[in-house]
């Protein structure tokens, strides 16, 4: 990439063909030099440049770029297969967890070693048994009758899944992954929260199933 003026341009040397881009073109392409997708690169263009790139733009110039030996897709394996699936409709920010995040690292470092590996499987082994001794308890559908003072209990349940949904975020900046956001969406008309997460280039299989 050479700049001329307010345009760059842009050799392969495998062909000799040559291109000319904008600023803006050019400023994408960069974005490439490392393995991501075009989410990803729309998410640092607003949180870090302070442009708003639509997607569908963003999307088709990419297609564009690769057509023309500019970018190149990954591999089609398996692995790189695995994505998360695309919610179908709503979707809305919630709150930025990163400041939460950090500060539950920073007060419960001292927990990441095997006594605190060992601590959580006592506390999900006991949940497991509790849950296998009062399951006909708690098991509301083994009849049609719902009773009204499930509700609020449902509700607390519902919303404690934010607490699941920064567990993925924790994970996640522990092996330095991005975490963009908390949010609620409609996920295939189904309502629950999100969180987003952007994996970090390179980043091993380990990590990537931890999280």
């Amino acid at each position: 990439f050479t700049p001329q003026g307010a345009r760059y341009i842009v050799r392969d040397s495998e062909t000799h063909s040559t291109f000319r881009v904008g600023d803006m073109e050019y400023r994408i392409l960069k974005q490439f030099e490392e393995t991501t997708n075009v989410e990803e690169v729309g998410y640092r263009f607003r949180v870090q440049q302070g442009v708003e790139l639509p997607y569908e733009n963003l999307l088709a110039f990419t297609q564009k770029a690769i057509k023309l030996n500019l970018l190149e897709p990954e591999s089609d394996s398996l692995w790189s297969r695995i994505s998360p699936a695309k919610s179908v409709t709503f979707r809305a920010r919630l709150f930025d967890p990163n400041p939460i995040i950090d500060s539950v690292i920073a007060k419960t470092r001292f927990l990441y070693n095997n006594y605190g590996l060992l601590l959580a499987a006592a506390i999900l082994v006991s949940t497991a048994w509790l849950v296998v001794r009062s399951f006909d308890q708690i098991w509301v559908f083994r009849s049609l009758e719902f009773p009204l003072r499930y509700v609020p209990a449902a509700m607390a349940i519902y919303l404690l899944t934010l607490g699941h949904e920064m567990g993925h975020g924790l994970a996640a900046r522990w092996f330095g992954f991005e975490v963009a956001e908390v949010g609620f969406h409609l996920y295939y008309f189904v309502p629950s929260f999100y969180c987003k997460v952007f994996r970090r280039p390179g980043a091993s299989r380990r990590a990537v199933i931890t999280v």
